[in-house]
């Protein structure tokens, strides 16, 4: 699960997962989209997301939210 905050209360949340690369490395990046053409307040906007990886092959799996190592995990 993952809590944040947007600047505006008009930006979009996006969660990109990509599958794990030859390091077992599951990459994880969280951004927000807005239209500048659309009059918006400046509110912080609370957020808590959650997302689920998937199924993978056994090995030892570490997990990186926008470049920073957050956690691993195994499967066997």
């Amino acid at each position: 699960t993952f809590l944040g905050s947007m600047p505006r209360a008009c930006n979009e949340l996006r969660i990109d997962v990509s599958p794990p690369d030859e390091q077992y490395q599951i990459q994880v990046e969280i951004y927000s989209l807005v239209d500048t053409k659309v009059e918006c307040e400046n509110v912080f906007q609370q957020f808590e997301a959650s997302v689920l990886l998937g199924l993978y092959s056994p090995g030892r799996y570490t997990v990186w939210v926008n470049g920073g190592l957050i956690g691993d995990f195994v499967t066997y």
